[in-house]
């Protein structure tokens, strides 16, 4: 299996120093480009909010597959066919039966129809060939172990025939073919289980019962070209060890663990999840999307019920298309660095609709090297963390803060709403060291409690208004110029009192009006980059803030 791996090292200095690690190129300016890759980064010591001395060693996630992985056609005829009964399996060379255990001994196109209400495919290939299963209307369920174990390969590629119905049972006990290796694992230890590459192209169908632990495991990198697959999972409905790439197909994944993880922490070039298109519905008492990593998505449809995070990367997550919709979680999106180059997103979150740090708890699952991630709540502020949006259309409804970073946030372009906290101890918008505008549409609406207004580094006018009162949701705010013109016009969900406002269309020494169901709340004439007007309450614009960091403490006029 082919694969791009861009290793470089970027030296950028203007006058300080700033850490990046991520899976795009960062500086602090917040610009980042498309180019998707895993960055590890040391740096000097920092005391500027201005830029960067960065010494960048990344790889690039933009996977290249073979021609064997792309083809889903095939010959029959050159095939050797295997039909499955319960009574009697035929089969051909390169193929030993012992009952109902099918084991593939060299490399080769196998085709398979028919059942087996208990048996199983073993995949036992010592050559350099390509292990190729055509499976046509194949429905194998085991009643002790695993029914697809694929021991040792160059690859294997399933291909799904088009039209076709397949199904893999595993048992809820492994009681056959346990095997514990050298780090106390065991294996197999999945429904469909694959030590080495594993590759799903083809139009049929595949549906995986999962009932020992993992839907689709390997501990290589696992790739859906394409396919409607259906996972049921007790544990994680698909796991790559090395890598998820998912090019196109519809995936149904229900999970108690996670939805799609990769756990490699420790190999260069490793461990990360990668979405370039196709249809994803997760559900999932965990997280969605789960990389050690970085998870990078180019485009698809996603919709994702998570009982953790709904996208989590350890080390980042970039967003350069698609449509995303996380409609339950925990934290909506968590990195260290979050980067949003386009796309639709739309997030619901019990706690935090974006979280950016680089805490470290006991949370989480323990990744190779036996470290867990989960941040969410520190108060230290972090240089490494970072939050940029450089385009798309976000929306945020977070009962925590709406777009939290323990360091940098950037915003220069796309669309950004933020429903935020009606709580007194949560901000719609959350930084730790810097907050800067320089484009884009933003908005962001909550509570009084703790109002945190972009800092005087931003280079576009925005507005940081205390309502004089709070209004319950689904009320119209609108905010007109002194001409008449309407250049907002939003309904929150939930209850607000805090607007923070940024567009292009603000001019500096024009009267603007705010108006909510139509009654005039509170006139204000902007100034230069940050306007505060209306109402203060409590530690509005600074409540809570952490001491020692770089946010200007920007109060609220009366």
């Amino acid at each position: 299996m082919k694969r791009k791996i861009f290793i470089y090292m970027l030296i950028s200095m203007m006058f300080g120093s700033l850490t990046l690690s991520g899976c795009s190129l960062s500086k602090n300016a917040g610009n980042s480009s498309k180019t998707s890759a895993v960055s590890e980064t040391d740096s000097e010591d920092n005391n500027s909010d201005d830029s960067d001395y960065v010494v960048t060693e990344s790889f690039e996630v933009s996977p290249d597959l073979s021609n064997e992985e792309l083809d889903d056609t095939f010959d029959k005829a050159e095939c050797i066919v295997i039909e499955l009964n319960d009574d009697a399996v035929s089969a051909d060379k390169g193929v030993t039966v012992d009952g109902t255990k099918i084991t593939i001994t060299k490399g080769g196109n196998y085709y398979f129809t028919g059942t087996l209400s208990d048996g199983c495919i073993v995949v036992d290939s010592e050559d350099d060939e390509i292990v190729r299963l055509i499976f046509d209307d194949v429905d194998i369920t085991s009643k002790d172990q695993s029914p697809f174990f694929i021991k040792q390969a160059e690859e294997t590629i399933i291909t799904l025939a088009s039209d076709s119905e397949n199904s893999f049972t595993d048992a809820s006990e492994y009681t056959g073919s346990e095997v514990v290796t050298e780090d106390d694992s065991v294996e197999p230890n999945a429904c469909i289980y694959s030590k080495d590459d594993l590759t799903i192209n083809g139009s049929g169908s595949l549906t995986v019962n999962g009932n020992y632990n993992n839907g689709i495991q390997t501990k290589d990198d696992l790739i859906i070209v394409s396919g409607d697959i259906t996972v049921n999972a007790a544990g994680s409905a698909i796991k790559g060890k090395d890598s998820v790439t998912v090019m196109d197909g519809n995936l149904v994944l229900d999970s108690t663990d996670d939805g799609i993880k990769s756990t490699r922490d420790n190999k260069d070039g490793k461990g990360y999840v990668y979405i370039g298109g196709g249809k994803i519905n997760i559900t999932t008492d965990e997280d969605g999307i789960n990389s050690a990593t970085c998870v990078v998505i180019d485009g698809g449809n996603l919709s994702i019920s998570a009982g953790d995070d709904g996208i989590h990367g350890d080390i980042s997550l970039t967003i350069n298309g698609g449509n995303i919709n996380v409609l339950e979680s925990y934290e909506g999106f968590e990195a260290t660095e979050i980067t949003i180059n386009d796309g639709r997103v739309l997030i619901n979150a019990s706690d935090d609709g974006m979280n950016a740090t680089v805490g470290i708890t006991d949370e989480n699952e323990e990744s190779d090297s036996g470290n867990n991630f989960k941040g969410g709540g520190m108060m230290d502020a972090e240089e490494g963390a970072i939050l940029t949006i450089n385009g798309g259309y976000v929306y945020v409804n977070a009962s925590g803060d709406g777009l939290d970073t323990n360091g940098y946030m950037y915003i220069n372009g796309g669309e950004i709403y933020v429903d935020g906290p009606t709580s007194n101890g949560d901000g719609s918008l959350d930084y730790g060291i810097d907050l800067k505008v320089t484009g884009g549409t933003v908005l962001s609406v909550g509570s009084m409690g703790m109002v945190e207004p972009p800092t005087s580094s931003s280079t576009q006018n925005c507005f940081v208004i205390g309502l004089s009162m709070s209004y319950g949701g689904g009320s119209t705010m609108t905010i007109v110029d002194s001409d008449g013109n309407e250049i907002l016009n939003f309904t929150p969900k939930k209850t607000f009192q805090s607007v923070i406002f940024s567009s292009s269309e603000i001019e500096s020494g024009k009267t603007y009006t705010v108006l909510v169901d139509g009654e005039e709340d509170v006139e204000f004439t902007a100034s230069d980059i940050i306007t505060n007007a209306g109402e203060s309450s409590g530690g509005m614009a600074g409540f809570g803030g952490r001491g020692g960091n770089m946010r200007e403490n920007q109060g609220m006029n009366q």
